[in-house]
C-alpha cells in the first residue's frame, strides 16, 4: 500500500545539501509552501522499516549552482515565496 507523507525542509539551514530523512524508496511528488514552512509530498510504503537521508538544495534566483566534481543534482521545483518577490528552485542531491 502506498501513502502520502510530508516532510518539512528547512531552506535556512546554514549549509548545504539540507538532509532529510524518509523513508527509503520515497517518490517525491510536490514541493510547496504550507503557512511559512517548505515541505515536500513523497510517496512512501508505509511498511517499508528503513530510512535514508535524502540531499536537498534550495537556491534563489540569481544564485550560483556550484558544479562540483561528481555531484549529480535534479532539478524538482520553483517556488514563489511572498507573493512572488522571491522566488526558489529547489534540486536533489543524486550522489
Amino acid at each position: 500500500m502506498k501513502t502520502i507523507y510530508k516532510y518539512e525542509i528547512h531552506p535556512l539551514a546554514t549549509s548545504l545539501p539540507i538532509s532529510v530523512e524518509m523513508l527509503k524508496g520515497a517518490i517525491i511528488r510536490h514541493i510547496s509552501m504550507q503557512g511559512i514552512h517548505m515541505y515536500v509530498w513523497a510517496e512512501v510504503d508505509p511498511a517499508e522499516p528503513r530510512k535514508e537521508d535524502r540531499l536537498f538544495e534550495v537556491y534563489m534566483t540569481g544564485d550560483e549552482i556550484r558544479e562540483d566534481m561528481g555531484i549529480s543534482r535534479v532539478y524538482l521545483h520553483t517556488l514563489l515565496l511572498k507573493g512572488g518577490n522571491f522566488v526558489v528552485h529547489v534540486y536533489e542531491r543524486l550522489n
